[in-house]
Formats: C-alpha cells, structure tokens, sequence
C-alpha cells in the first residue's frame, strides 16, 4: 500500500541560456546513424550490416551524388535474379539502450527515392525480437511503384513485453527475372521522447568516462565532456559528438604493448603483423624471454624508442580517429617505472632511466603526427601529483591532457583492494590541480557505484582546488558498471569566491575544509575518524532535494557537503490521480512548475524520480519527457517559462 504521497522529489535545474540556442527533437534510436552519411569500415552505413541472398549481382552503398537530405544516400541496385529474392542491410537496438523500452510506441520514417523497379518492391522493416530470436512483432511497409521521387514513408510498432531487441531492416524484394534500383534517406525510429541538442550543461567541474558509456548514448552525451572508448566502441564517437559538439572523444591505445588477444584492427601495431615481420620489436629478459605486461596475460612489451614502431603506431592510430569520428588519442601506461614494475630485466633497457628516455621520444613522434592531424593527444600518467616530477614534467610538454586514475583514493592491482592516500598526500592531490600549466587534469577517484558517500567525498575534494583545466569521474576497479554519476555534478553552485579554507582541525591528520561559490558551498572532512560541526550562515538544497537552513550540521568523517542556494524563483507542487492507490492501480503523478521570478527562464530541466515501489509506464510521458531506467528518472527540458507563468508535466506509474 501507498500512502497519500507518493513522495516523489524534485529536482530542478535552471539554464539561462548564453550562445547557440538548442533545439528539441524527437529521441533517434538509431543514433543518428541513420542519417546515411558515414561508413567508417565498409560501404554501408556505420553499425548496419548485410542480410538475405547474396547469389547474384547486386550493389549497396552510400552514394554523395543525391541526397534527400545531408550529403548521402543509401543505394540499392540489382541485375535480375534467376528466382524470388530479398535483401538488404538491418541494424538492431538492444531494449534498454538508446531510449528503448517495452511498451514504446516506435515509429520508423524514413524518405525513398525508386529508379527501376521491375518485379521487385523496396521493404522497410521494424521487428521485435525475443531472447531466442524468434520474432514477437512486425510492422512493414512496401515501395513499388518505379521512377518516384523522394517521399516519405512510415511505419509504426508497439514493442511487446517479451521483446529483447527491436531491429530496422532496409531491404528489397526481388521476383525472377526483377530488377530493382532504388535510395533511402533520413532514416529514423522515435519513441515519441523529445531531447535536447546540442545539449547543455551547468557543471561546475567537466566530467568524464573510461570505456563505459551509459546505455542511453544520448545521456552519455549530456552527462560526460570527455569520453575514451576502447577502439572496439568507435561506433559511439559519431553520436555522441552530433548530440554534444563540445564533447570530446579519445580513443584509447596502448603505448607500449601489443596484444596477442585483439584484433589487429584494435591494435596499433597488430601483433600478428609484429611477430611475423618484426619480432626484434618486442622487448625480451636476459632469457630472451618476451616480456609480458604484469597482470595483463597477453600483452607484450615493445621497444618504444624504435623509431619504425613509432612511425607505425603513430600512422595506423591517427588514420583510425580520423575515420572513426574520433577528437583525440588516449595513450596508456605513460608512467614512471613501467617497465621494471613489469619484469627484473630486460636486454634492450638497463634501467627505467633508459626506458625513460625512450618513452621521451616515443611521445616526441607520435603526438606531433596526432597534432599535425588535427587531433589531441592524452596520456594515462597514473597519479595527478606527479606531472610536476621528472620524467612527467617532460612528458607533459608533449601531451593535451593527463589522465589520473587515483584520485585520493586507489585501486591497487597487486592488492586487489582499495586505499585511501594518507591526509597530507591529499593535500598533495589539490595542490597538483595547480601544476599542470595549460594541460586538462582528469582525475578518478576509486568507488564502486554503491559507495555514494564516498563519491560524494571524492567529488567535493575535487571542489574544493578545481580550476578550468580539471575533469572529474569516479570509477569501480573494474570499470565493469555503469559509469558513475552523482546529481551533485548537476548542482548550479556557480564558481568559486574563496580558495579552500582550513575551519576546523589541521592539514596533516585531517579537518574541515570549506570552498564558497557564488551560488553554492562545499564542504569536506578529511579527517578518517573524527566528525566535525558545520555552521551553516543561509539556506541551502543538496543534490537530493534536501533542505539545509541556517544552523549547526554535524559533518562524519571523510564526507562532504556539496550545497546550492535555493531556486527561490521556482514555484513546485505535485498531486496524484488515486489518494491511497493499491497495489496494481495506475496512478499518474503530475507536476506544476510556476515561475515566480520577473524574468523569463529559459532551458529548465524537470527530473522527477520514480521510487522502487513505483513501475514508469512506458510512453506516459506527456510533452516528450524522457525516461532513464537506469536511474529511473523521468525528465523534461522545458525551452521557455515567462515571469509569472506555469506549466505542467505528466506521467503514469504502477504500484507493485
């Protein structure tokens, strides 16, 4: 049983909007790799694939010579069959990813041009597969008629509940002794959600993601400034740079082994490729032994000062981003001591010095290749304090930005466990955000998703030395979840009035330290035992909805305060369709949003959370509000509220 109250919270976040003015549009599931403008790998668009009869003459592809809209189009031909054919290119979607859910209403559009088309029909396709593949819905619509003109067409699919994916097909249906020649443009399947682009964002500190991405590639987008993928995820660069302009996308590489368990494709050097035509490339113990990467079965040093593997890695990296829609290349293991963390010998480096100095030109090549592409350059150095120390401080001068992956607190292979640095050393962390001259700092604190208040903490020591070259992200040892996000990092506490402040206990055990913003306050215990008091001088909102006014807070050791003050101009006030609903009634929660400000506020964005006990279902939201499963937040972006003026958004749930 429910009671009265639903309790829902909300969480509103207000943009008044400065440059390029965004735009609503309906969700692509597709990724706008519909669009039929890319094809990095083969001649049909990114992440489509060929499917049906192959016994005959046929040709499929972009072609730039016409296009309903953009630069491209797809091209289907054929030279008649000998009997009843059909085939063409599908792309699946996975529920759960890109918006998709069970209960939406899809809709698929999508502009058809026809030249020739001689006993033959153009098919388009929305299918909904269960997890066995066998079919659970079809929706299809057929183009016959030869010689039109681009038109639209449509078709429309409600995805069951026992469907696992939703797939679109593209295909054409030949009888014997047909032909057919024909285009397809502007391919798209909505939800009927309505989304932002460019997207926006009001983070005080930038974030960012290794390897994983949110299932909905457009809340990753809007979540993350910066996204390394591994070189098998290169279908995501594309998307997310159309939803974020701004964003930046690397894809990450090695810089010192190759990887006898990859594909050479994902591999600058291509292992294969290595062992058959350059084996004096890998770097050996005084056995002669190769030398593998500790804790990484597989991966085999190289020799990073031969200039020839330089050229090779640099040149094959550099033509992957470039194809792939990449912004940059992230290097890994650029760190202090690599090579004899790795093995007690080697026979072609004496000491880490040598190797060092090898790394040194290593850089020295390949980012002056990545830059004279257009390209940026990253590099993983392990801990943020040291950029400042040699060989770092040389290895900087080469690189844009300096990923840090112990941020305060570490992940230790060897250990298999997670530590905290000792207090001065995180002291040490905040004073080395000011030693990285023009360079960006992405720093990652160590926590499993489930450790909230210690990604809080995490976060807020961040805060309290941040600058505009820092960026943010905590991450668990394996990089197996989701990645993290806090609704801290959406807090519009504005920027910072003060440098940290030492208020209560001292730098070398642990105190309370305090960051004021123009619009906000943080607050941090760094102390591992002793709680402190916080007086708070005004009112303040977490990230939570919680209110905060004036008074004394007791603040628990190694936690942190990450405040906003009120948006006192906003007016909020929900009610509910059943008073006492019962376990299976429908109950839709509505919300009422009133300006009360003299001002028009522009870019509001409404996120309402729906609570365990409560079931979204799919498609209830009214205006386009979008629905995040893995949050389980629906959200709206509202363009427009004048002084005084109100609106109301909608949506329906069951109780369990």
């Amino acid at each position: 049983m429910v009671r009265a109250s639903l309790g829902v919270l909300i969480w509103i976040f207000v943009v008044l909007v400065s440059g390029v003015q965004a735009r609503l549009e309906p969700r692509d599931i597709l990724m706008t790799l519909g669009n039929m403008e890319y094809a990095s790998w083969s001649n049909i668009p990114d992440g489509w694939y060929e499917i049906g009869s192959k016994g005959f003459s046929y040709t499929v592809g972009l072609d730039s010579s016409t296009a309903s809209q953009g630069q491209s189009s797809l091209y289907f031909t054929c030279d008649p069959v000998a009997e009843y054919t059909s085939w063409g290119i599908r792309l699946p979607t996975g529920i759960g990813r890109n918006g998709l859910k069970r209960g939406d209403r899809l809709t698929l559009t999508a502009d058809v041009r026809t030249g020739e088309m001689n006993r033959a029909k153009v098919i388009l396709v929305v299918d909904a597969l269960r997890a066995d593949g066998t079919a659970s819905a079809r929706s299809q619509v057929e183009v016959s008629i030869p010689n039109l003109p681009w038109h639209g067409v449509r078709v429309d699919l409600t995805v069951p509940e026992d469907a696992a994916l939703v797939g679109v097909s593209i295909m054409a249906g030949i009888s014997a002794g047909g032909r057919a020649q024909f285009w397809v443009d502007n391919v798209r399947l909505t939800n009927g959600e309505q989304i932002e682009v460019p997207v926006r964002s009001t983070r005080t500190i930038p974030t960012f993601t290794y390897f994983r991405l949110h299932p909905d590639v457009y809340e990753s987008a809007r979540r993350y400034d910066k996204v390394i993928l591994a070189p098998q995820n290169w279908l995501y660069a594309r998307p997310l740079r159309y939803y974020n302009p701004n964003i930046e996308v690397y894809v990450h590489f090695s810089a010192v082994s190759t990887i006898s368990t990859q594909e050479g494709q994902w591999d600058p050097l291509d292992y294969s490729w290595v062992n058959q035509n350059r084996p004096q490339w890998f770097l050996t113990d005084s056995s002669g032994v190769r030398i593998q990467e500790r804790y990484y079965p597989g991966a085999y040093l190289v020799d990073i000062g031969n200039v020839e593997l330089q050229q090779r890695w640099a040149e094959r990296t550099v033509r992957f981003a470039l194809r792939c829609g990449f912004t940059g290349v992230s290097m890994d293991n650029v760190v202090k001591g690599f090579l004899y963390d790795n093995t007690s010998t080697c026979s072609q480096y004496a000491s880490n010095d040598a190797y060092h100095e090898a790394m040194t030109r290593f850089l020295q090549e390949v980012t002056t290749r990545i830059h004279q592409a257009g390209l940026k350059a990253g590099a993983n150095f392990g801990y943020v304090w040291t950029a400042s120390e040699y060989p770092y401080s040389a290895w900087m001068n080469y690189v844009d930005m300096a990923l840090s992956e112990n941020w305060v607190r570490w992940w230790s292979l060897r250990l298999q466990s997670y530590g905290m640095v000792s207090v001065p050393m995180q002291i040490e962390h905040l004073l080395a955000l000011d030693n990285q001259g023009d360079k960006l700092s992405l720093i990652q604190g160590r926590a499993t998703e489930a450790e909230v208040e210690m990604r809080r903490y995490l976060y807020g020591f961040a805060l309290l030395n941040y600058n505009s070259r820092t960026c943010f992200q905590t991450a668990n040892a394996g990089y197996t979840e989701i990645p993290h996000y806090l609704n801290d990092y959406e807090l519009a506490i504005g920027t910072p009035v003060e440098r940290y402040t030492l208020i209560a206990g001292d730098l070398s055990n642990g105190g309370l330290l305090r960051r004021r913003f123009t619009r906000g306050l943080v607050v941090v215990n760094t102390h591992p035992s002793q709680a402190f008091a916080v007086t708070l001088d005004d009112s303040y909102i977490d990230a939570d909805g919680k209110h905060y006014p004036p008074g004394a807070y007791n603040l628990p050791a190694q936690r942190a305060l990450i405040l906003a003050k009120p948006a006192n101009h906003l007016e909020i006030t929900t009610r509910q369709s059943v008073t006492n609903p019962k376990p299976g009634e429908q109950v839709v929660i509505t919300v009422n949003v009133r300006n009360t400000s003299a001002q028009t506020l522009r870019s509001i964005w409404l996120r309402v959370p729906v609570a365990p006990n409560l079931r979204y279902m799919a498609g209830s939201a009214s205006y386009g509000g979008m629905y995040d499963p893995a949050w389980r937040v629906v959200a709206w972006v509202i363009d427009e509220l004048p002084a005084g003026a109100s609106v109301e958004r909608s949506f329906s749930v069951q109780v369990e």
